[in-house]
């Protein structure tokens, strides 16, 4: 009867041990999962020019000169908003408002159903949402840098942050927002509004911030002019602040508006607009033949997006391009 007993209690225990298992993978996977989609989404919201959350798919088409709102990407449209002849630039889902900036440097609100257009900033052609503020950009176009300012959601309470490179870009990893500052990493803690600059192991000053994931910051550096211009590619752990080479010198016309994910770039192999390609620091590959735009180059779950334009230049809305992990 005792040995009965022993081998039911280690029975009992082999299961609870399974089930306890199979749980934490199951919770592992889950926040990897999450972790991904988290990063993916912290890119858009902060660099592309379109965005996403759980019910809806928002892209801008210049054809129609309208914002679509679909319930997914090629999904049913469940909304066309139109923007009264501004072109528009960025836009970003947060909660129930779409925000978007015009060619002029205007940032706009309005709901997700299209009502209550509304201008709420003057100036910021780039910006991001961060927690609950609008981080901006505006060019100063004689010392050719741009001053960082921040606002609440509704364009008010202006503060500066920081300058920053006209082609450097600004993200934020939790609390803090990050950007280069001359030839150091700045540093501003959003909730305390305090500032602090660090030296990498490098000088910044001939870096470009293009891409943040997750506590890791991608770099682009040029060289040459027009039609010679070469990047090579660069990441750095933001608390080990070492600077290292991910991807060798390659042609590229506008390494500065690439999105990079891990170790590979994704970028057009033309002048604003051109194919759609996939550089590594060992190969490059061209996905199609169709015209993509550069600065459209998105996320959407487990896919790169970027925007399809015909000939005449007009936006044809985003396109599945290739899968990453």
């Amino acid at each position: 009867m005792n040995n009965k007993k022993r081998i039911l209690s280690l029975l009992l225990a082999l299961l609870m041990m399974c089930t306890s298992f199979s749980a934490f993978s199951t919770a592992a996977y889950a926040a990897n999962k999450t972790k991904y989609y988290d990063q993916k989404v912290q890119y858009n919201s902060q660099s592309a020019s379109c965005n996403f959350d759980s019910k809806h798919y928002v892209e801008y088409r210049r054809d129609k000169n309208k914002i679509y709102v679909y319930n997914s990407l090629g999904g049913k449209v469940k909304k066309k908003i139109s923007t009264s002849n501004k072109f528009v630039m960025r836009l970003v889902i947060k909660g129930k408002y779409i925000y978007f900036s015009d060619y002029d440097g205007g940032i706009y609100r309005v709901g997700i159903d299209g009502k209550g257009m509304k201008k709420i900033l003057n100036g910021g052609y780039d910006f991001i949402i961060a927690k609950d503020k609008i981080i901006y950009g505006v060019i100063d176009y004689k010392s050719k840098k741009v001053n960082i300012y921040s606002t609440n959601m509704s364009g008010k309470s202006k503060k500066k942050i920081g300058t920053t490179g006209s082609w450097s870009k600004f993200f934020t990893y939790g609390d803090n927002l990050y950007f280069i500052s001359g030839k150091k990493l700045c540093v501003y803690n959003l909730k305390k509004n305090k500032k602090k600059t660090y030296s990498a192991d490098k000088s910044l000053a001939s870096y470009t911030l293009v891409s943040m994931q997750g506590k890791t910051l991608y770099f682009a550096k040029e060289t040459g002019f027009d039609d010679a211009v070469k990047s090579s590619f660069y990441k750095m752990d933001v608390s080990k602040r070492k600077v290292k080479k991910i991807i060798g010198t390659k042609k590229m016309v506008y390494g500065n508006t690439a999105l990079v994910y891990k170790d590979a770039v994704y970028e057009l192999s033309g002048n604003c607009y051109g194919n759609f390609v996939k550089i590594t620091d060992k190969k490059k590959k061209q996905y199609g033949n169709a015209l993509y735009e550069a600065c459209s180059q998105a996320f959407y779950k487990d896919t790169v997006i970027a925007s399809k334009v015909d000939r005449n230049e007009n936006i044809l809305g985003y396109k599945k391009v290739v899968k990453v992990d």
